[in-house]
């Protein structure tokens, strides 16, 4: 193939993606439940040769 000019330049290669992650539970015998909410950040990056 047979471009009439380059590719842009692709930028920078890092990502962060947000997460949130909720669980609950409920234990019958004593009549207790828990429910818990955590969250946070995934951050990746792209290694490259020059």
């Amino acid at each position: 193939m047979n471009w009439q000019s380059t590719a842009p330049h692709a930028g920078t290669n890092i990502s962060i993606i947000p997460y949130a992650i909720a669980s609950t539970s409920k234990d019958n015998e004593s009549g207790t439940s828990e429910n818990k909410l955590n969250g946070g950040f995934d951050r990746r990056w792209a290694l490259h040769r020059l």
